[in-house]
């Protein structure tokens, strides 16, 4: 999964486990959103080497309804980090 491949509606997860909308150039979440061009082409954050946590661990499929962005239930995983990781390793 790369930065391209993301669409509106799509949400992402990072590493401390926030959820965050992919809405045009931006990741919109509770606690504020972050500019996607902050972000290389393998979801990992460029900017703001001090930030630990926020590079993108996991993207689910587009949601309906805000309220499914909470949802485990409501959400498709479409891509995992650690299991592509370890595919790679093998």
């Amino acid at each position: 999964m790369e930065k391209r491949d993301l669409n509106d509606g799509m949400v992402v997860q990072t590493e401390m486990g926030n959820d965050y909308l992919v809405v045009g150039d931006r990741f919109i979440g509770n606690d504020g959103f972050l500019d996607i061009s902050e972000y290389g082409k393998n979801l990992k954050l460029n900017t703001h080497k001090s930030l630990t946590g926020y590079d993108v661990i996991k993207v689910y499929n587009r949601i309906n309804r805000l309220k499914q962005l909470h949802d485990d239930t409501a959400k498709v995983l479409i891509w995992d980090r650690q299991k592509e990781e370890r595919r790679s390793q093998k």
